[in-house]
């Protein structure tokens, strides 16, 4: 029975029912209008699908399925039950993402016509107005690739709030069963749509990631925002394939069981995880308890010191120096928090300890900034007068694959967030370039023809050997550059520094396996050095042994 604004509340309140429990009772428009929409959604799905069979034929699903999981080769095709894990994905993508291309598979031609989806196929056919619930469904999501959000605020039984990991966008999600079942710090697959001003989940998957899988995904976001830090939208229309599949490897690993053998080679079953009343037992154990805590207590001690894989084989240490090292640590402590919640024996002791580790990486402060960056334009300005620079000394003494090599290392500083090549002179950040290329390439040996100096390096820019020197060695450790790298090391070097393993796992330099046809790579050669700029020894006084009466000569003879 409704009941009236004026009627006495029912609660025993005494007050009239719109000045007490009406407001608690009203449902706010954004809910009402996503119920609305989830309706429209349910009814439209089984339509849109039914309609691409019609247009394209049952094929179309089997095309669809190729190209949803890249291609896979005859013995990389999922099975039924990792098809039906990516189904909530799958249904989505092939009614709003898929456009058939003949070109995929001239072998298979369809019928349809090519570059339109599903969705919009439909939506012209049916003559669907765009202000129409259908119509704002398909043109908010039609061709809206997948990516990985999280978690970032949960309202029971109202909304989620996440953020997309690669974009940095975040929206309100107005999902009751999500919102009940949802952690903060929880990773998400699929996609989020804005439906006239709501928030909807259009094709998820129907698990959580794991935390410690953020650092994997911020990985990625590098690769895909071209070392920009956050991708942009087109970005991820780009990378829309390679984002898939790197959900598909997650999937994989995720769902298969590691094998174990004993000595003799024979497979081992997991042990099954004790009774309740086992655990509570082991926890009331003084002996027990304080052992445990020992053993975490070092391995949290150590473990900022550590190598980890997920941080590239960085320390935590190390990793917390830059802002996407700082969330990679945190998801793998918010992992670590969330794993020893689900342990009697763990859930008190190693919370205090996680706790203490963000305190000594200081992940409870801001990352401290150096300077504020300048825009687009004003850092591609200061790009091209280093380039110009590099450019202008390479004429004169390098020869151009140097030069090449010193510009990539101009572009990769640029993108690096390690480096902050928006401060300092110019010069030096042009001449330390120069000076890092000289160092991988040996260009100051005396054995490379026309030989540079690290003087004649210097006095080129006008700039203080030991600052360049210095911020050089710099370069080299942040970015990790050795002599096997490819990208600023020519041939004859690399090869020198590449090893190959016997089958007793003896080490020995590829070059010794090359063959008598092989030619061998030869150094580019210097520029000879312009006249008076010739490198010049330093002089050198004998020494006297200790003990020595002899007396040094006043003039060279």
């Amino acid at each position: 029975m409704k009941i009236g604004r004026n009627a006495p509340c029912p609660c025993g309140s005494g007050q009239k029912y719109k000045k007490c429990c009406l407001a608690k009772n009203l449902t706010p428009k954004e809910t009402l209008q996503y119920r609305r929409l989830s309706k429209v959604l349910d009814t439209l799905m089984p339509k849109l699908i039914e309609h691409g069979v019609s247009v394209f034929g049952q094929t179309a699903i089997e095309f669809a399925v190729d190209e949803f999981f890249g291609w896979p080769e005859s013995h990389e095709i999922p099975d039924e039950e990792t098809f039906d894990r990516f189904a909530p994905l799958f249904w989505p993508w092939f009614v709003f993402n898929w456009a058939y291309d003949r070109s995929e598979d001239e072998d298979r031609l369809l019928d349809g016509p090519e570059e339109l989806t599903v969705a919009e196929l439909y939506a012209d056919r049916r003559r669907i107005r765009p202000q129409s619930p259908e119509g704002q469904l398909i043109g908010a999501t039609s061709r809206r690739p997948y990516s990985f959000m999280e978690v970032i605020d949960v309202r029971p039984r109202q909304s989620v709030q996440v953020k997309d990991l690669l974009t940095g966008e975040e929206t309100v999600v107005q999902e009751i069963l999500a919102s009940e079942n949802l952690k903060i710090g929880d990773i998400l697959f699929g996609r989020v749509v804005q439906v006239a001003d709501v928030g909807m989940f259009l094709g998820l998957c129907a698990y959580v990631l794991p935390p410690r899988m953020k650092a994997e995904i911020i990985a990625l976001r590098r690769m895909v925002s071209q070392g920009r830090g956050k991708a942009r939208r087109h970005d991820l229309d780009e990378w829309d394939l390679e984002i898939r599949l790197a959900f598909g490897r997650m999937d994989q690993r995720l769902h298969t069981l590691p094998e174990f053998e004993n000595t003799d080679g024979d497979a081992m079953l997991m042990k099954a995880e004790n009774a309740p009343d086992e655990d509570h037992a082991l926890v009331d154990d003084p002996v027990v308890r304080h052992h445990l805590e020992q053993m975490l207590r070092a391995h949290w001690h150590s473990w900022v010191d550590t190598a980890i894989p997920a941080l590239g084989g960085q320390t935590p240490q190390r990793a917390v120096r830059t802002a996407d090292g700082r969330e990679s640590v945190e998801a793998l402590l918010r992992e670590a928090e969330k794993t020893a919640a689900d342990d009697p024996l763990r859930a008190d002791i190693e919370r205090a300890m996680i706790a203490d580790v963000r305190r000594r990486l200081k992940l409870d402060r801001p990352l401290r900034r150096t300077a504020a960056k300048p825009d687009s334009a004003q850092l591609n300005e200061r790009v091209a007068q280093i380039k110009k620079r590099i450019t202008e000394f390479g004429d004169r003494r390098l020869h151009d694959v140097y030069t090449g090599f010193a510009l990539r290392l101009c572009e990769t500083i640029a993108d690096s967030e390690g480096l902050n090549i928006h401060r300092g002179r110019i010069e030096i950040w042009a001449a330390a370039m120069v000076y890092a290329i000289a160092q991988l390439n040996f260009l100051f040996s005396k054995e490379t023809p026309h030989c540079l100096s690290p003087d004649e390096l210097c006095e080129g820019f006008k700039v203080k050997k030991t600052t360049v020197g210095s911020k050089a060695t710099m370069i080299r450790k942040t970015l990790e550059l050795f002599y096997d790298d490819e990208r600023f090391c020519a041939p004859h070097i690399t090869r020198l520094f590449q090893f190959v393993e016997d089958e007793n796992g003896y080490i020995f330099p590829a070059a010794a396996f090359r063959s008598d046809e092989e030619a061998v790579p030869e150094a580019p050669p210097l520029k000879p050095a312009p006249p008076g700029s010739e490198r010049k020894e330093p002089k050198v006084r004998p020494k006297v042994k200790k003990g020595d009466d002899r007396q040094l000569p006043l003039f060279e003879d």
